[in-house]
Order: C-alpha cells, then sequence, then structure tokens
C-alpha cells in the first residue's frame, strides 16, 4: 500500500504501479510487459492539480493507495470511473474494475479514502483524477453547495449520468493518441474545462430538492454491495426496484440500507430509480424515438397523468413541452 502524502509521492506511486518512466515534469511514460500507456500531470491551478492517466492493461496489476495522510489537498475528485475500486477502511476485500460499462461517473470525496483493487488484463481506460483544496473550492462554489456536498469531514458521493462524460473522455483519448509531448497547452484547457464541468454540475445537484446526501458508516463490503444495487437498478428502469426484496437478499435491515444508498448517491432507492428513468425518458423525447406514450409504457409508467405530473415535477415542463425546449 503506497501512502500518499503529498502530489509529488502520488505521480512517484503512479510510476511504481505501472512502471513508468519519467520522461518531462509532465509526462510519464508507460510501455513494458504489464501496461502500455502515459500519464499527464499538471497543476492547473494553486489549489488545483490533475492527473490524466491512459493506459491498457496486458497483466493485471494491483493498485493500492491510501490517501489519508494527504497534506496538500484537502478533496479527490475522480472522473469516468465506475467507483468499484475506493474503499473507505482498510480490509481484506478486494474489488476489480472491469472494461465493459460505460456507464461513466464522477466521485467527490474527502483526503480519508483508500484505492485497494485489481486492474485486470484487458482493461483499456482513460481516468482523471483531481486534486483540490479546500479553500480553493470555496472560491469556485456557492457556499450553499459547498455546505451540501460537504457536509462531513468524511464523505464519499457518486455522481452518474452525465452525459457530457462521454464528449470529456473521447476528446482526451484523441489528443493522447497525438504527439502529446506537444499537447500540454490542449490538455491544459481541456482538463480544466472537465474540472468546471464538475462544479457545474455540483451547483445543480445543489437546485435539486431531492437529492440529499446524509451521514453514515458503510464498509468496504457494504459499499460494493450499494454499487451492485445501483448497476441493478439501471440494467431494466422500466421496472420497479422492490427495496424489501433488495434488503431480503443482501441482509441489511431496509432503514439502514436506504440510509446507506442515499450516503453514496443522494437518493433514496426508489428516488434514484424515480430520477434515472425520467432522465432516460427526456432523452429518448429529445431525440424523438418514439410517441411520449411509448416511452412512457417502455420505462413502467401505465398512467400518462402521472407520467406527465412526475416529468413536469422533475423538469419544469410537461413532455409535450419538453421536445421543444430542450435544445433551446
Amino acid at each position: 500500500m503506497f501512502k500518499i502524502s503529498t502530489f509529488k509521492e502520488y505521480t512517484i506511486a503512479l510510476i511504481e504501479i505501472y512502471g513508468g518512466v519519467e520522461v518531462s515534469d509532465t509526462t510519464i511514460e508507460i510501455d513494458n510487459k504489464r501496461c502500455i500507456g502515459v500519464i499527464k500531470k499538471v497543476e492547473l491551478e494553486v489549489g488545483l492539480a490533475c492527473v490524466l492517466q491512459r493506459y491498457e492493461i496486458k497483466e493485471n496489476i494491483k493498485l493500492e493507495l491510501d490517501y489519508r495522510s494527504l497534506k496538500d489537498y484537502d478533496y479527490i475528485f475522480g472522473v469516468f470511473t465506475t467507483g468499484d475500486l475506493i474503499k473507505l477502511k482498510e480490509t481484506d476485500q478486494e474489488q476489480s474494475v472491469t472494461s465493459n460499462r460505460r456507464n461513466y461517473g464522477i466521485y467527490t470525496s474527502s483526503n480519508h479514502i483508500q484505492i485497494d483493487g485489481n486492474l485486470n488484463k484487458g482493461v483499456d481506460n482513460l481516468v482523471v483524477i483531481f486534486f483540490v483544496t479546500k479553500e480553493f473550492i470555496s472560491t469556485k462554489l456557492s457556499k450553499d453547495a459547498s455546505k451540501k456536498l460537504f457536509s462531513s469531514d468524511k464523505f464519499y458521493h457518486y455522481f452518474d449520468d452525465i452525459k457530457e462524460l462521454d464528449f470529456y473522455n473521447y476528446i482526451l483519448k484523441k489528443s493522447l493518441k497525438k504527439n502529446y509531448h506537444l499537447l500540454d497547452k490542449n490538455l491544459y484547457f481541456q482538463l480544466g474545462a472537465l474540472f468546471y464541468l464538475i462544479l457545474e454540475e455540483i451547483e445543480s445537484f445543489n437546485l435539486n430538492t431531492k437529492i440529499n446526501f446524509v451521514k453514515a458508516n458503510i464498509s468496504d463490503y457494504e459499499r460494493t454491495i450499494l454499487f451492485e444495487i445501483k448497476r441493478d437498478i439501471l440494467k431494466d428502469l422500466s421496472e420497479k426496484p422492490s427495496v424489501e426484496k433488495i434488503c431480503k437478499k443482501v441482509g441489511i435491515h431496509l432503514n439502514k440500507l436506504e440510509l446507506m444508498f442515499q450516503s453514496i448517491f443522494g437518493y433514496t432507492i426508489y428516488n434514484y430509480y424515480q430520477y434515472k428513468r425520467l432522465k432516460a425518458a427526456a432523452l429518448e423525447i429529445e431525440l424523438q424515438k418514439s410517441t411520449i406514450k411509448e416511452i412512457a409504457y417502455d420505462y413502467g409508467f401505465t398512467d400518462m397523468a402521472h407520467f406527465s405530473n412526475s416529468f413536469k415535477k422533475q423538469f419544469g415542463v410537461p413532455p409535450s413541452k419538453y421536445k421543444s425546449t430542450s435544445f433551446s
């Protein structure tokens, strides 16, 4: 386990883990039998640093990073993640990340976390990690947003379904396919724009009265269960999840399970499902794939009045008007 207390120690740990070579102040190249790729490290502003990792895993690699001694930065934001490698306490629980899921997300965390897991052979991945100070965040976010997101000294929140992430994933990968030695200025602006997208999302979550990050103590095993529940919900948004059946399956009391789920994702299980299916329906309405009635039915709404009311409550307009306003 690499104990990280400074930004420099983090980059040194990555060199050891991936077998990379530091070829410049901003670039680490990786080309060996275990892994091939590139790591770019950028200090974007005072209080904001970033590491961009693009790698293809050829042999399983153990990834162990302990941020609990980190002094230079207070918060860590991970982008293009599934959340599968995060652990909050030391246990023997191993977790893996695979490359077949494209449900990109962002985690925001205090610096008390650890990363403990395996990067499996065949993974072709891009990950961006931002290191941020409390002072920097306080100058960029509104007081209400800061208070809502950073509600405790130790937190781990996960956001997904941010459609712009696909675009940033594409453009950053495209940039790194070129002569990345000449791309520092381009990457500086691209990564800066990505970070401010995160801040914009955080501000928008602050305006969402349904999202509420509560405090809860969660073990590594329980956190793994929560991400499995999330993925099961997203597999079929036409079917309402039975919280009672989920509790029985995982062996956790209903009140405790709801509290833990809301601690990470900001919603109760049902409200998360409701939010996701309305977002999915809204996207199909934008794309004009089917009639509104067909779209509502596809996502489990059998009562059009209920669908229209729920939709308007979420987006401020009924489905019939959303089509004409969504691109304005």
